[in-house]
């Protein structure tokens, strides 16, 4: 890319030395400047206006050609800037080659002709990658194939003969204008803007051609317009193509704004998801410092009984000290049961079997399995059971694991409830959310209003009132996996010192 643009750079340069000569040596290039090889001129005038008309246009194609080439090296991409650089370059070199009076007047000739046939090449492989498809292969050789025979011959045949390879290329042109009238005519149906245009430069040159071709071949006596349509259609070209670049400019911020919101986006996420990772990492490191605290004691204290029996400090035939060591056994077992049924919930590792059941007959039954143990605490157990309906009154759930929720919320009434206290149970149907409730209220200690928002974390507890009711911190947060899956949902009321409650709803079954 960088060469390229070098090139160009040493190209202007040199025709801007050629026009600075014209301009010192005006008078010399009048007198020498031979008329009859001024083909593409469209204007009858002296030799003088002549070479002010070439240079004024020759400036204008050089112009865009420079802006052509610099619209590829910022975008080496796209590649139909160049082609028409190239196209343009043709041109230039071959008017300026028809008003420099230097040299020999048939040499210069026969390189004006060679620059047209080139030219061709060139105006194909722009036009082609203009409409956004590749050269067509069999087309593109055929016009390398005659632009090569074309220049062999011009270089060794006389003047006459030249003149009538011109006319053939000329034809040549005029046969292409018309195939590409074909072409943009198929893509004018597709009502773009610039195919519209693009159709229109075509017109202008396929009208102006055919009268090229009727002046060389003598049918009338006019100057030839090829020369100025071929101008409009670089003109109209010279637009299009850079309001190509500018929409893919646009096209280009556009996506860039985009790419950078994106990457915003995601930087977003990525920053959140850190977060969310740490706190992951810190809850789990938390959970093993804790899994760690709660195994210790136990640990320690059936180390502590087992050397004291060992030692013989404390009496092998002492049961407390066996109670205890049996008691702490239980604790690290129910513990690492806690743990294991725990992962499995949040896994759904655990496959829940769900039935119909009858609310109000099977919290009737349950309540009755545990009326034993908690008389044996010496807590008063009562059960408050609406008016059975005579509305559906079932509810889909996996009797066991709702057992195992019962059996939880009644354990830890138990551990904060003081001996003479008590549990009440209330079960009863909520038609208007179409639900099942339970309630399980207690007399107990109580929670703080500030800590009930931690009684579903894991290992979250307070110290049980009861010495040998110790805690794994674990069961709300089962119970609370279970109710979940479920599709119900579980809130608690407290307040310190006057007990607490929780209520559960389970959706009825349909």
């Amino acid at each position: 890319m960088k060469k390229f643009s070098s090139i160009g750079y040493i190209l202007g340069i040199l025709l801007g030395i050629f026009l600075l000569t014209v301009f010192t040596n005006l008078t010399y290039f009048v007198e020498n400047m031979r008329k009859e090889v001024l083909l593409y001129s469209f204007v009858q005038s002296s030799n003088l206006e002549l070479i002010v008309w070439s240079l004024f246009f020759i400036g204008i194609l050089f112009t865009v050609s420079f802006f052509q080439s610099n619209l590829y090296i910022k975008r080496p991409d796209d590649k139909v800037p160049l082609y028409f650089s190239f196209y343009i370059w043709t041109i230039i070199i071959s008017m300026v080659l028809m008003i420099i009076p230097y040299g020999d007047w048939f040499l210069l000739l026969k390189l004006i002709y060679i620059c047209n046939y080139m030219s061709l090449y060139f105006f194909h492989i722009y036009i082609s990658a203009f409409l956004h498809k590749q050269a067509h292969r069999l087309l593109t050789m055929f016009i390398i194939i005659c632009v090569s025979v074309l220049t062999v011959l011009t270089m060794f045949n006389n003047f006459d003969f030249i003149v009538k390879l011109f006319q053939l290329n000329s034809m040549l042109y005029f046969c292409y204008f018309i195939y590409l009238l074909y072409v943009t005519w198929r893509k004018f149906r597709e009502k773009q803007k610039q195919i519209i245009w693009v159709f229109i430069s075509v017109i202008i040159i396929v009208l102006t051609g055919f009268q090229h071709q009727l002046v060389i071949y003598h049918v009338i006596e006019e100057v030839s317009q090829n020369g100025l349509g071929i101008f409009l259609f670089l003109l109209i070209h010279s637009v299009l193509n850079m309001e190509r670049f500018l929409n893919s400019y646009s096209e280009t911020v556009e996506m860039k704004q985009l790419l950078q919101e994106k990457v915003k986006e995601r930087t977003v996420e990525l920053e959140r998801a850190n977060v969310e990772m740490r706190s992951l990492q810190n809850e789990k490191s938390q959970i093993i410092s804790d899994i760690c605290h709660d195994l210790s004691n136990p640990i320690t204290s059936i180390g502590m009984i087992s050397k004291g029996m060992l030692e013989e400090v404390i009496p092998v035939t002492n049961k407390q000290y066996l109670v205890e060591i049996l008691n702490k056994s239980s604790l690290m077992e129910k513990l690492l049961g806690d743990l294991r049924q725990l992962n499995m919930l949040e896994n759904n590792q655990i496959h829940f079997h769900l039935e119909k059941v009858d609310w109000y007959d099977y919290m009737k039954r349950i309540f009755t399995d545990y009326d034993a143990n908690l008389q044996s605490e010496d807590i008063k157990y009562k059960l408050h059971m609406d008016k059975v309906p005579k509305q559906n009154a079932e509810v889909l759930i996996d009797p066991l694991r709702m057992e195992q929720v019962y059996f939880n919320i009644i354990s830890n009434s138990i551990k904060y409830t003081p001996v003479g206290g008590s549990v009440e149970v209330s079960v009863g149907l909520d038609y208007a959310t179409q639900q099942a409730f339970l309630k399980v209220s207690d007399s107990g200690i109580g929670i703080d209003s500030s800590q009930l928002h931690l009684i579903y974390d894991r290992f979250y507890r307070t110290e049980p009132i009861k010495a040998d009711k110790e805690s794994t911190g674990l069961g709300l947060n089962i119970v609370k996996s279970i109710i979940s899956r479920h599709e119900g949902s579980i809130n608690v009321e407290s307040e310190k010192g006057k007990g607490t409650t929780f209520i559960i709803r389970i959706p009825l079954a349909v």
